[in-house]
């Protein structure tokens, strides 16, 4: 039933995500051949051009998430988000375990993709500009639609307890990134709480993005015998990504492990802006 689900959300998310990156290359267009515009004749339609927001929702997971949206006319405008999270423990961790832990219940003790959900570390930033089209009567008020472009780089830390068949273990200590490029389509609504002071609900944002993961140990596996490397070369292969898989080798002198994934996300939040 999992598989079913995801694969649905797959689907759906890259049908959003095609959309919103053809709408985020029509509004590059768009955007090239504007100019900013405080008001229009004969109605009111003054606004403040510049809005800052700090998306408060992402506090909560450690997540820092700052905003900048600069108005391009009542009803459109661009923006730039920038997300920066420290290293630790991976979030959503229950929901990374699902997708990643191999199925095989021959896996054992070394189950690669449980333990790397349980076990690595993850530092993340990423920028994603976007155009949005609001639908509200009141400049930069009310319903939006955003189409957007997100970039994003993972630092990955991992040290993989691997058990032998001789009942001992060894901590394979793992270091790598990952990137990843993609896009979607952000509903949200926004308020003007006062002159100033506005509130952005980013609602849904389902998106899609395309990732290549790389990672590298120099772990002495020189005590290792062949059908253990064999056993822990295959462990790391049976870890289960959507849309992809993991490529690996292991030496006596290290391992290298490398993939190229589909990845569906949900953007959403709360933000709290100041506009002038």
């Amino acid at each position: 039933m999992t598989h079913i689900n995801l694969t649905s959300y797959l689907k759906r998310s890259h049908q959003l995500a095609t959309i919103g990156l053809k709408m985020a290359t029509v509004a590059a267009g768009m955007i090239l051949c504007s100019k900013p515009s405080h008001a229009q004749s004969g109605s009111d339609q003054s606004f403040n051009a510049n809005h800052v927001k700090i998306n408060v929702m992402a506090l909560g997971v450690k997540n820092f998430s700052l905003q900048y949206e600069r108005g391009l006319g009542p009803k459109t405008s661009v923006a730039l988000g920038v997300r920066l999270q420290p290293k630790g423990a991976l979030p959503f961790q229950s929901t990374f375990k699902r997708l990643m832990e191999s199925s095989d219940d021959a896996a054992g003790e070394n189950n690669a993709g449980a333990d790397f959900a349980n076990n690595a570390k993850m530092g993340n930033w990423a920028i994603t500009p976007e155009f949005r089209y609001y639908l509200g009567k009141k400049p930069h008020s009310g319903f939006y639609f955003a189409p957007f472009i997100r970039i994003a780089s993972y630092s990955l830390d991992w040290v993989y307890q691997y058990h032998e068949s001789t009942g001992s273990s060894i901590d394979v200590d793992l270091k790598g990134k990952m990137t990843t490029f993609g896009g979607g389509l952000l509903l949200g609504t926004k308020w003007n709480l006062g002159k100033n002071i506005t509130l952005d609900w980013w609602i849904i944002g389902p998106s899609i993005s395309s990732a290549k993961v790389s990672l590298e140990s120099n772990t002495d596996l020189s005590s290792l015998s062949q059908a253990d490397r064999d056993e822990l070369n295959q462990s790391l292969q049976d870890i289960k990504f959507p849309g992809g898989s993991i490529t690996s080798e292991v030496r006596a002198d290290g391992v290298t492990a490398k993939g190229n994934f589909v990845i569906p996300g949900l953007r959403t939040g709360i933000c709290i802006g100041y506009t002038f």
